[in-house]
């Protein structure tokens, strides 16, 4: 990956925010549309992270890879700035595929990255707000599984509407008919509804009743939103 593109040209090696916010395109670009291909890149550029920009001593990922021949001094930050800093970006990306693919690989490098800021003082993390937001994420997710067929209209219509209710803590997880979700996910083994597209929000360990209807599950969502679930 390189950081610019212009004219046709591709110029200068990717920092880790490069990589960090690929990631998390990919993993919305998941969101809206069911396919996971998506996934499966995002897991790809997070694994080039680790072999090139993470800390092997101390944690963390530095800003610059370990080949890139043209810096003085590779810094490493979870501090951030105009726009969230890498670290805080790929943390959450972290935490999302972790959701998403059940691999326990991902919690882990996730809670190394917060080990390794969290030691830089609690006065400096009100700084680091994206490391918060994702921590809060793996502590307090809201996960929206919607089973049923991608081009079934029962199906877009319950992806909009969990789409539609503005929850930072949202994973929406896309699951086919007739397949399941790893054992140690609250909702293995949850099926369609009278052989409609069917949507169950869990916090936690628990799951909620089966919803059809779009407006059923805006209401549920807007309810854990108000509540902070």
């Amino acid at each position: 990956m390189r950081h610019s593109w212009r004219n046709g040209r591709l110029r200068h090696a990717a920092v880790i925010d490069d990589y960090a916010n690929m990631g998390a395109a990919a993993l919305a670009l998941f969101e809206a549309t069911g396919t996971q291909a998506y996934v499966d890149q995002a897991a790809a550029w997070v694994e080039r992270a680790n072999v090139h920009y993470w800390d092997d001593e101390d944690g963390g990922y530095f800003l610059s890879a370990d080949d890139t021949a043209d810096v003085i001094a590779r810094t490493k930050s979870a501090l951030d700035n105009a726009v969230p800093s890498g670290n805080g970006t790929m943390v959450e990306v972290l935490v999302r595929l972790f959701f998403l693919t059940g691999d326990d690989a991902f919690r882990a490098r996730a809670e190394d990255v917060f080990r390794a800021f969290s030691a830089e003082g609690p006065e400096r993390l009100v700084h680091a707000s994206s490391c918060l937001g994702a921590f809060e994420l793996l502590q307090r997710a809201v996960q929206i599984v919607v089973v049923g067929d991608a081009g079934d209209p029962g199906t877009r219509a319950l992806t909009g509407a969990a789409l539609d209710v503005p929850l930072a803590r949202r994973i929406l997880v896309h699951l086919a008919p007739g397949t399941t979700l790893p054992p140690a996910h609250p909702a293995s083994g949850k099926e369609q509804l009278g052989g409609r597209a069917t949507a169950y929000v869990c916090i936690g360990t628990r799951c909620g009743l089966p919803v059809t209807e779009p407006e059923a599950l805006r209401a549920e969502l807007s309810a854990a939103v108000g509540a902070r679930a």
